[in-house]
């Protein structure tokens, strides 16, 4: 008796979760060879800060990782606000971006590295050795 009342209880289990399962689709496998999704590499920036007066307070602000300098900015009036931003590629100049009248707002920007070189020598000499480089990449610094 028990035997039938056990057959009696799977059968009805089958017959009513039999619709469920029949819409359920098996997975493929997943090739053995197949790599591992590439996860993005987290970059770690560090900072180099250049007292240029030498009052004490920084001046320029490298950010850079292994591969060099990416950005650097500048207190070219030495007021504590940044006025001159050089952004690089693959280690060299890429464009610049300066506040000359220091009011906070960009006024010239530069694509060309000769050109803010030129303006650079013009209007702030002492920044020459800071921000006039032509490698900004990881080798070239000494810092």
């Amino acid at each position: 008796m028990k035997k039938i009342s056990w057959i009696i209880v799977l059968s009805c289990a089958v017959f009513c979760l039999g619709p469920y399962f029949a819409d359920a689709q098996q997975l493929p496998e997943q090739p053995k060879n197949m790599p591992e999704p590439e996860r993005p590499k987290a970059v770690l920036m560090k900072i180099k800060k250049v007292d240029v007066n030498k009052d004490g307070v920084a001046d320029v602000t490298y950010y850079y990782d292994n591969e060099g300098v990416k950005q650097a900015e500048a207190d070219t009036n030495f007021d504590g606000k940044k006025d001159v931003t050089i952004y690089t590629v693959n280690g060299k100049f890429g464009s610049a971006e300066v506040d000359s009248n220091h009011d906070g707002k960009v006024d010239k920007k530069f694509d060309n590295e000769k050109e803010f070189k030129a303006w650079l020598n013009k209007n702030n000499r002492q920044f020459n050795d800071s921000l006039g480089w032509s490698d900004w990449s990881y080798k070239a610094l000494k810092f």
